[in-house]
């Protein structure tokens, strides 16, 4: 009896490390593919650093990191009709420190969702 108990527990430990490997790997696909449907179909701009923001958990800790960003106009972006738009990007924390307010960086975004704005060099 023994013997089988610890055989179901061994499979069910087995079937749930799996899981959890499966869904952290589909993570990250997803994030892959939206990463790079964002590269192929997003706008690519520049925008200037209008504030940043850092967020603190329970535990004291900086947990996220975020920029307020607006459209610059670019003389070389046949696109220019973004002139002006507000975006949100979460950034890494080397991006964060690296870039002040007033800074100019290259960001992509999608027309529909300008919270979730990426920095270009974070994602090529």
């Amino acid at each position: 009896m023994n013997e089988q108990s610890t055989k179901k527990n061994n499979r069910t430990l087995i079937i749930s490390i799996t899981f959890v490997v499966f869904a952290i790997g589909l993570l990250f696909l997803i994030n892959y593919v939206q990463t790079k449907n964002l590269l192929k179909n997003g706008v690519r701009a520049n925008a200037m650093v209008t504030a940043r923001y850092y967020e603190v958990s329970d535990k004291g800790d900086t947990s996220n990191y975020s920029m307020r960003m607006k459209v610059v106009k670019d003389t070389g972006n046949k696109n220019g009709f973004y002139f002006g738009e507000v975006l949100n990007a979460y950034v890494n924390k080397a991006s964060f420190d690296k870039y002040e307010e007033g800074a100019f960086v290259k960001v992509v975004f999608k027309n529909d969702d300008l919270d979730h704005a990426k920095l270009l060099e974070e994602i090529e």
